[in-house]
């Protein structure tokens, strides 16, 4: 297991990768459903990733952002949708701008405000059994 290509495991037709330090990093990347769950320090596996969920703004879990978007717009990914608790969009929107000014690079991507996932998930009925 590397930073670079994470831990691969599957649970029947699921499909993952993940990779976890406490209080260092964190991410889990769902292959199958192309959905990165938070992005820890920013590693190579989670770049094909179109859809990235961030828990909380610990560093752990999402001090990476930066450098995923930037990595994603170098290898023209740049429709990828990042989700982030209501109360982030805006600080996160700040920092991503400043980054965009450090980089000299005017990043493409589509910051959401997650809302109440429960509500939204309540059509998934059936997971791949094992």
């Amino acid at each position: 297991m590397s930073l670079e290509t994470g831990f691969p495991w599957s649970h029947g037709d699921w499909d993952f990768t993940g990779y976890s330090l406490a209080g260092i990093t964190t991410s889990i990347f769902c292959k199958t459903a192309s959905v990165c769950f938070d992005v820890g320090q920013g590693l190579p596996f989670q770049i094909p990733a179109r859809h990235v969920l961030i828990t909380h703004a610990h560093l752990d879990h999402a001090s990476g952002l930066p450098y995923l978007i930037s990595q994603k717009n170098m290898n023209s990914q740049e429709n990828t949708h990042y989700y982030v608790p209501p109360g982030l969009l805006e600080p996160l929107s700040e920092i991503l701008k400043i980054w965009e000014r450090v980089d000299d690079h005017k990043y493409k991507f589509h910051l959401h405000a997650a809302k109440d996932v429960r509500r939204q998930m309540r059509n998934v009925r059936d997971l791949p059994a094992d």
